[in-house]
């Protein structure tokens, strides 16, 4: 199907959205087998225990460089359609650093939504730095995620390379995955949407040895490496939630705009929580998560993460943990070490509610719902008056920052000085997290939490302004009661 210039114009843009989305759906129109209804707070977690959502959130100059060169055509590679040419005026790259922004946004909203099914405070963000070396695309975490994680939603919302399409709603790709024993088949991965998995699986035994952050998952950036990405080719299958020993893949899901709730997010005083978003796919997103959750053996997808966990502290308690051959005294300090994880997560949760509020109701939120109406209505503009008019004119009055503007607020040169750094990054990745509060949430201070450790008699306060500066507390209590 040949792309010309006359589909930037009347339903042009529709019909592009579909198109390119790979068929392209809206949570209404998935069958109920595909659309779960799930009761608000009914899924409780092992304690200890927490759901990851991983995003890209900062992306180092060369990443936003090369992810911009040839952007159309890798992006038509990334939805695996044959369209005729990549290069006209009908397609811009300038738009992919919003790749960013969207997801870090989409996916703070997501840890809200998904706080009606499940305990809020065991959901957490997990951002990821997206850096580009030797024609290839890599990611780093942001923050240590060091508690055991039972499931990982992994979330890429990509612009659209087509202008007509652009500002046209939420389009975003997914990946859902446990331990690799839930699933060795799929090694651990449960969901993925637009059919993107792309990295190199482990071997059979590896998998089911891994947890839910180490099967690895689907790796949509490497559609926009230099070299096409080898696919893994998992039984599939695309009629139930969850077959055991089969992956489900979906079309690339689609949230249409609805416009009074765009423009109403957008005014003075609008507070973002789990009442007040309105995000058919985010609560699709989190219902599924939920109802999977459900289908799962938690307690041993715990398990393999609790081994990572517990080499931090005891290597030889990790290997006999993870080799199921413990010892004498082991299940004692396995309780210690979940005492001390339980306390650990206080903290986490502090400081990763935090951040979450500062992404949805601080500015980086504010300047984002502000340019998401602007281009809904450029978007809205361009289906009458074509995109190429409305194109120029929304991008000589880019406002609302995300794309630039003197003197406008922009969250993706947020931490340009100070976390993108390349030696920053390599030197101080310890304190990214009081970073990122400092930037997302100023005034926000966790050094005057205390939280108290309470085990076998031994009573004691602990608190600080960083993971590492906690985890040292927790390190020397663990030898301590070990060597009693």
């Amino acid at each position: 199907m040949p792309i010309t210039r006359t589909l930037g114009r009347a339903a042009g843009g529709a019909l592009l959205l579909a198109a390119l989305g790979g068929c392209a759906t809206q949570v209404g129109n998935l069958p109920p087998a595909l659309n779960p209804q799930v009761q608000p707070a009914s899924v409780h977690l092992p304690a200890g225990a927490v759901v990851s959502i991983q995003f890209p959130m900062l992306v180092s100059p060369a990443a936003k460089a090369a992810l911009q060169n040839d952007y159309p055509c890798r992006y038509i590679r990334f939805l695996d359609r044959p369209f005729a040419g990549c290069s006209g005026s009908e397609f811009s790259g300038d738009y992919a650093p919003l790749l960013f922004e969207s997801s870090t946004y989409y996916s703070a909203e997501l840890k809200t939504v998904l706080g009606r099914y499940l305990p809020e405070h065991a959901i957490r963000l997990e951002p990821q730095r997206v850096d580009y070396a030797d024609g290839r695309f890599t990611t780093t975490p942001l923050l240590a995620s060091t508690s055991p994680s039972v499931l990982v939603i992994e979330l890429y919302d990509f612009p659209n390379a087509v202008r007509s399409a652009q500002g046209a709603g939420y389009a975003p790709t997914i990946n859902l995955r446990t331990a690799g024993a839930q699933s060795p088949k799929t090694c651990g991965n449960l969901l993925v949407s637009a059919g993107h998995l792309t990295f190199k699986p482990l071997a059979e035994n590896a998998c089911i040895q891994a947890d839910a952050r180490r099967v690895g998952g689907f790796s949509p950036l490497s559609y926009f490496d230099a070299q096409p990405p080898e696919l893994v080719d998992y039984p599939k299958q695309d009629k139930a939630l969850h077959a055991p020993g089969q992956l489900l893949t979906l079309p690339m899901l689609w949230e249409k705009n609805k416009d009074d709730y765009i423009q109403a997010s957008t005014a003075d005083g609008f507070v973002v929580n789990a009442r007040s978003i309105d995000n058919a796919t985010s609560d699709w997103i989190a219902r599924v998560s939920a109802h999977l959750l459900t289908q799962l053996d938690m307690q041993q997808a715990f398990q393999a993460g609790l081994v990572h966990y517990a080499a931090d502290y005891d290597a030889g308690l990790a290997q006999r943990l993870a080799a199921q051959t413990l010892q004498a005294g082991d299940d004692r300090k396995i309780t210690i070490l979940n005492t001390l994880l339980n306390t650990e997560n206080q903290w986490l949760a502090a400081e990763n509610q935090a951040i979450a509020q500062g992404i949805l109701n601080g500015r980086y939120g504010q300047s984002f719902r502000s340019t998401r109406l602007l281009l809904a209505q450029a978007y809205n503009k361009s289906q009458s008056l074509g995109w190429l008019q409305a194109g120029a004119t929304l991008l000589a009055g880019f406002s609302s920052g995300l794309l630039g503007g003197v003197g406008a607020y922009n969250p993706s040169a947020l931490m340009s000085q100070t976390l993108a750094n390349e030696s920053y990054f390599a030197a101080r990745q310890d304190e990214l997290g009081q970073t990122l509060l400092q930037e997302l949430n100023p005034g926000v201070t966790l050094r005057d939490q205390v939280l108290e450790v309470n085990i076998e008699g031994l009573k004691q306060n602990i608190s600080g302004e960083s993971q590492s500066q906690i985890r040292s507390q927790l390190l020397a209590i663990y030898q301590k009661l070990a060597r009693s």
